[in-house]
């Protein structure tokens, strides 16, 4: 990820830093199938997920991300399609303006 000026963190708060205003929650979502999903593909699309949180965050104005978490699925398929499963990666947290 390049450096985009953001601040993202898993607390909820931003050492040294107040919170002026909350703006939003923000998401990222990353998917992909296969049969074998490999370790470093999984790794791609979770930071693929977080990427695209930090660029809707951006677009609204945040100086920084809280709280962030992630979650994923696995979504088996039971119909004849090229993958055997769809993984999803999501992303989220809340975006700020800080002091």
């Amino acid at each position: 990820m390049a450096d985009k000026g953001l601040i993202v963190s898993t607390t909820d708060t931003v050492a040294g830093r107040d919170i002026a205003e909350v703006l939003d929650v923000v998401i990222g979502i990353s998917e992909f199938g296969g049969y074998h999903i490999p370790e470093m593909t999984q790794e791609k699309q979770r930071l693929l997920a977080l990427d695209r949180l930090e660029a809707n965050a951006l677009k609204i104005g945040a100086d920084a991300v809280v709280g962030i978490r992630f979650d994923s699925v696995v979504i088996k398929s039971s119909h004849s399609y090229d993958f055997e499963q769809i993984v999803e990666y999501t992303a989220y947290g809340t975006a700020v303006k800080l002091r």
